[in-house]
């Protein structure tokens, strides 16, 4: 056996965190199934169908929606187990131990994707009861569900391995999260792009030739699109390329890993860096070393003009736009996905100027997939401000620094704010053509977007961000790795999002809309005088309240560690002028 998988295995459960992932994922999915079951059978018998086939409608409804919910929750399980396998041991520096003893880099790799996998499967095992009580329901053939077992198996290895390949790749384990994440949203994107240009999705893209090879294939790689046909009972010839390219995502995973694996990164981990610094304050290359570093990092030309007044904000609005300098594989990736984004991004602003039929969706599905992407990068650097300072060991120079409690919070704030703004800035030509700017500031109907629908989903944006941050404020105000803060904020708010039909059911939709981002916004793009007193006010109310409170605790939560640590410098600093 393997000594680094038996060392993962023992290392994993002797960890809380594992038995409480388990808890999690039964009690949420037992909550979904039950929400499930009683939504099938309702409409079900209200349509008027027998016992016997509302027992089979309501089995296959259920499987259908297990199916691809399962689909699509690998893809975001699977990363988070692997993302730090590699980059938290370099960041700890034992890695390099690893390297120096008698196993190979691919050992080293097979080891702990294995590792991974085996906890994978006991998750996977969690939700197999769920699956199998189908059966009793009926709708559902052992077809079906060995197909969806083959469907989920690889996409829990294919993700598994670009988790694995972005630790080997990146630095430090928040980095290699994000990266993992980032490349499987991109090629989900790029699949259904695909699927929508070959006129395989409800709707399709003008002027895009029907018979394209390529755009035929890519949208058959797309497994969502394939668990929904598996559900569907529809025809399977589409299953065998997507499983084929699943596999080969995942050999082609493994190999960048154990690649990257077996070479040195770039530039040296965290604790290595601070210590090659400290000598090198002392020695005539100090002025190489900053050459070094200049070069390693490139900086946004807009960013590095900003300048504020507040050296915390000042620092962390630089350091989010900074981007290290990836290898030449990487580069030549991130010019391939950036053109496909350039002619996504230049097709979609064609049509929201010259096609008055598309701004509707056009706006709706931009605004939704902003909010998304705004309110979780919020949440994650609301709870790395903190760990990430304690992480890099930078906490105590900002504890003894002159700066009070307030200032460094807003400095924490701020700068996610200002971060989510600057990168809203390429949303904003896509969304001002759809804004039907001469029927009225009040004007609604069919197909048109009023200034008021407009500022109200605005105004719900900066609420929900501006709460969001404090909420990863909180969760990560202790913490020591911003990797385990990012995934307890991410979890709860992940938690929350996917499980609200549940608690709509439980709760008044008017009462759940004052603090759902996803319901609030829903009532946006019809928005008129009523629905902005009624929602989006009140919406945006409390989460300012909120967020104020919050303020107040963490203000209180610094001025209490603070204080005590300043006290013993000043301490100190009297005993050595007295001696």
């Amino acid at each position: 056996m393997n000594p680094l998988l038996s060392r993962e295995i023992r290392e994993r459960f002797r960890d809380g965190r594992a038995f409480v992932l388990v808890l999690v994922l039964s009690a949420g999915l037992s909550l979904f199934f039950a929400w499930l079951f009683r939504q099938s059978a309702d409409a079900n018998l209200a349509a008027g169908a027998t016992s016997t086939a509302t027992s089979k409608l309501t089995g296959h409804a259920i499987f259908s929606q297990l199916a691809w919910s399962q689909t699509l929750g690998w893809f975001l399980i699977a990363p988070a187990l692997t993302s730090s396998a590699i980059a938290y041991e370099r960041e700890r520096g034992w890695f390099d131990s690893l390297l120096l003893s008698s196993l190979l880099p691919r050992q080293v790799v097979l080891g702990k994707w294995a590792a991974a996998l085996l906890y994978a499967g006991l998750l996977y095992c969690v939700t197999l009861p769920f699956l199998a009580l189908t059966f009793l329901l009926g709708g559902v053939s052992a077809r079906q569900f060995c197909l969806i077992l083959i469907l989920h198996a690889a996409c829990a290895l294919c993700a598994s391995a670009i988790g694995l390949a972005a630790s080997a790749w990146s630095p430090r384990a928040s980095t290699a999260l994000r990266t993992a994440y980032g490349l499987i949203f991109c090629g989900f994107g790029a699949s259904l792009f695909g699927a929508a240009a070959a006129g395989e999705l409800p709707f399709r893209f003008p002027a895009v030739p029907g018979e394209n090879f390529f755009f035929t294939w890519l949208g058959r790689t797309n497994p969502l699109l394939r668990a929904i046909e598996i559900s569907g009972d529809l025809a399977f010839q589409r299953l065998g390329t997507c499983l084929g390219f699943l596999s080969f995502l995942t050999l082609f995973f493994l190999w960048v890993a154990t690649y990257y694996a077996r070479r040195p990164l770039e530039e040296a981990p965290s604790i290595e860096k601070r210590a090659a610094k400290k000598k090198a304050k002392s020695t005539k290359n100090q002025a190489v070393t900053k050459n070094e570093a200049r070069q390693s990092h490139s900086e946004i030309p807009l960013v590095s003009r900003l300048h504020f007044a507040n050296p915390i904000l000042d620092r962390e609005v630089r350091a989010k736009f900074r981007m290290r300098q990836p290898p030449l594989g990487v580069i030549i990736s991130e010019i391939i996905l950036g053109i496909l984004v350039a002619f996504f991004y230049a097709r979609t602003l064609y049509w929201a100027f010259f096609e008055p039929r598309y701004r509707i969706l056009i706006w709706v599905g931009v605004c939704f997939t902003a909010l998304i992407v705004s309110m979780m990068s919020a949440a994650v650097m609301g709870s790395n401000a903190f760990s990430r300072e304690r992480e890099g060991g930078t906490w105590e120079g900002v504890q003894l620094s002159l700066l009070s409690p307030g200032e460094i919070l807003r400095g924490k704030i701020f700068a996610s704010l200002i971060t989510c703004a600057l990168f809203s800035l390429p949303v904003w030509p896509l969304l001002l053509p759809c804004v039907t700017w001469n029927a009225g500031f009040t004007a609604g109907g069919s197909g048109i977007i009023s200034p008021l629908s407009a500022l109200s989903c605005v105004a719900i944006g900066a609420a929900t961000v501006w709460s969001y941050t404090f909420v990863g404020l909180w969760f990560g105000r202790n913490a020591a790795r911003t990797g385990r803060a990012s995934g307890q904020t991410l979890g709860l708010l992940s938690a929350f999002l996917l499980f609200w039909p549940f608690l709509e059911s439980r709760i008044s939709p008017q009462i759940f809309a004052l603090f759902h981002p996803f319901v609030a916004f829903s009532t946006t793009p019809k928005a008129n005088l009523d629905t902005v007193w009624n929602i989006v006010v009140p919406y945006c109310a409390l989460h300012g309240i909120f967020g104020l409170a919050m303020w107040f605790l963490l203000r209180a939560f610094l001025a209490r560690e603070l204080v005590p640590a300043r006290k013993s410098t000043k301490n100190e600093a009297n005993l050595t002028n007295s001696i």
